[in-house]
């Protein structure tokens, strides 16, 4: 095979197909996937190559994305972004990929894989509410801020297009005073919105619905969802959709791959050539 432009930039990152690059090099396709295997692994055998700024503290963001083979199962793959503070910038760690559901011990694992010097100067973790994702940051004694889109996008399909659709009135009413309550920064606003909140988990919807939940979930964990209004300082952003975004990419890059080492490989390499990605402050500056 005819040695060209770097395969693993050009397959990974560009997106290019390999019966293109094959036909490219006279060769078979089976002789550039062998190729592209054999750079992978020389490639993620070396030492990342992301350069940090050398002080200075960052906010943790992280999300999980899903993977189901046919031959293997649920796999998920654990993803997680440095933001300076200050900054508009995020940087891409290398991903973890463990068997089985997301798991708070899975996280503590790939949270791990941070160098302590580095772990020691995060000051704040960014996530979309898994199991007691409040509680690890906690034990690293990081302020908490949980994602207001994976709390609003949800319910914006059960918002009901139709004037029938039961409870409409009632549903709207409650998806702007959680908007209300996610923004506000007079107190006194908040204080009436959450009393309302209260009364409306009391009586305001049907069961059968997810709102009674939603409702709860969030007066319980109203002090995260707000940490970025109660900690300027932080700059913290009010989702995680920069790791959301980077996501996007990687389902790009890993759809014809049919077996979790296959996507760590891919999704290691990508995020490697491709390690920054914009991280906006609030929700209000990402629209």
């Amino acid at each position: 095979m005819r040695r060209g432009r770097n395969i693993v930039r050009q397959v990974i990152l560009e997106g290019v197909p390999m019966r293109e690059l094959a036909a490219r090099c006279g060769c078979s396709a089976s002789a550039v996937r062998h190729r592209l295997g054999d750079k992978l692994r020389a490639t993620l055998n070396r030492p990342s190559p992301l350069l940090l700024p050398d002080n200075g503290g960052f906010v943790l963001v992280v999300d999980a994305l899903w993977y189901y083979f046919r031959k293997h199962g649920l796999w998920v793959l654990y993803n997680m972004a440095l933001r300076p503070i200050p900054g508009s910038m995020a940087f891409f760690l290398d991903p973890l990929m463990l068997e089985g559901r997301e798991h708070e011990n899975k996280w503590r694992k790939a949270i791990a894989t941070i160098s302590p010097t580095i772990r020691a100067r995060i000051r704040a973790f960014v996530a979309d509410g898994f199991r007691s994702a409040g509680q690890l940051a906690q034990e690293n004694g990081w302020i908490y801020q949980r994602c207001h889109y994976h709390l609003l996008a949800p319910l914006q399909s059960c918002l009901g297009t139709r004037p029938s659709t039961p409870d409409k009135k009632k549903r709207t009413a409650i998806y702007r005073l959680l908007c209300t309550a996610l923004t506000t920064e007079d107190r006194q606003e908040l204080a009436a919105v959450l009393e309302s909140l209260h009364e409306l988990q009391a009586g305001g919807v049907r069961r059968a619905t997810r709102w009674p939940g939603v409702i709860r979930q969030f007066l319980r964990d109203v002090g995260a969802f707000r940490a970025y209004l109660d900690y300027p300082d932080l700059q913290l952003p009010s989702t995680s959709n920069t790791v959301e975004a980077m996501h996007g990419l990687l389902r790009r890059v890993t759809a014809h791959v049919n077996n979790p080492d296959a996507v760590l490989r891919r999704a290691k390499a990508f995020i490697r050539l491709h390690p920054q990605i914009t991280c906006q402050g609030t929700l209000q500056q990402q629209k």
